[in-house]
């Protein structure tokens, strides 16, 4: 199954549950912090570690 229809089928089957998908877009999602929502590239100092440089959220 391509991946456009796995996410028509999982909208399908979440309004069946009265639930929705959200979909969001991916751009800055590894780069904003969680916390405060300050988006910067010093955010992901590498893959595995986040620290916010304004709120010092990880």
């Amino acid at each position: 199954m391509a991946f456009g229809g796995f996410l028509q089928r999982l909208a399908y089957k979440l309004a069946a549950e009265g639930r929705l998908l959200v979909k969001v877009d991916p751009r800055n999602t590894s780069r904003t912090c969680s916390h405060c929502g300050y988006v910067s590239k010093k955010n992901r100092r590498s893959q595995a570690v986040f620290v916010c440089v304004r709120c010092g959220y990880s």
